[in-house]
């Protein structure tokens, strides 16, 4: 049984109040930021929460979109997945973020991002806007006569379409091309913070699967730490493995490489829960 569910099940017999912690990267202590968790699905080695911000948590402070609930999948102690659809407020357009993190080295996440919709389209092609200009351009080239060929004059016109440099999908599409979104992250293990989840509802999937075995073989993540001691210094277990492969991490099939050519307008707002905690340490 993973890490996470048996911290989760132990919890719920020796307290009233179901709790447990989770580790993500962010600029936000365990001071500023909480959140109330909803079990939606318990299968082995994998746990379901949807989750929205405690009482205590500032929301004005952590950015500039609306928040929706979100739903995390936590694959064991050392992984987790996300994908929330919100709002940016500024033209109430919507947003769609996907995040993945894996803990491959001691304190040293790799996270996955992308974000996409409407409000990401419009930002990424609205710098097109401009890009109406043709410019033409006449040169005369004057080669000297010499004792085979009199003088010659060439004129050379060169015309240069700034729209050709529209790409497609801004001329006809609704969404940027998933190869341009995708961002590597390695986390430096001072921005990693550990988070209380006050567990409100769906306590009986949790029991229900006290007993369940590993289902979702291909979904399992190793590596050289487990659990939240994994961010405490000098805790290491287990033995050093080679890069996971992980089933699906914020939406993208396979292990992903990182791609450099992925636009950083993607990337560039300050955005709420999960998207803030990485967008604000690569800007």
């Amino acid at each position: 049984m993973s890490s996470l569910l048996s911290a989760i099940l132990f919890t719920t017999i020796a307290t009233a109040e179901v709790t447990t912690s989770m580790w993500m990267p962010s600029p936000y202590s365990s001071e500023e930021m909480g959140f109330y968790g909803s079990v939606v699905g318990a299968d082995g080695d994998r746990l379901t929460l949807a989750l929205t911000y405690d009482n205590e948590t500032n929301t004005e402070s952590l950015g500039f979109y609306d928040n929706s609930p979100e739903t995390v999948t936590f694959v064991g102690s050392t992984s987790f997945e996300a994908v929330v659809t919100t709002a940016d407020i500024s033209d109430n357009t919507e947003l769609t973020i996907s995040l993945g993190c894996q803990a491959r080295n001691r304190a040293r996440p790799t996270c996955y991002y992308s974000s996409n919709g409407p409000a990401v389209y419009s930002s990424y092609c609205s710098e097109y806007l401009s890009y109406t200009d043709i410019i033409t351009s006449t040169e005369l080239y004057t080669y000297p006569s010499d004792e085979n060929n009199p003088e010659t004059v060439v004129t050379r016109v060169e015309t240069y379409d700034y729209r050709d440099m529209i790409p497609d999908f801004c001329l006809s599409g609704s969404t940027i091309p998933e190869s341009m979104l995708v961002e590597t992250i390695t986390m430096n293990r001072n921005y990693v913070a550990i988070y209380q989840i006050v567990i409100t509802a769906g306590e009986q999937k949790l029991k229900a699967t006290a007993g369940a075995t590993l289902t979702n073989t291909a979904a399992s993540v190793t590596a050289m730490v487990t659990g939240t001691a994994a961010f405490q210094e000098g805790a290491q277990s287990g033995s050093a493995t080679s890069s996971p492969t992980i089933s699906t991490v914020a939406g993208v099939s396979g292990y992903v490489e990182e791609i450099n050519a992925a636009s950083r307008v993607t990337l560039a707002p300050v955005l709420a829960g999960f998207g803030a905690a990485v967008a604000a340490f690569v800007l």
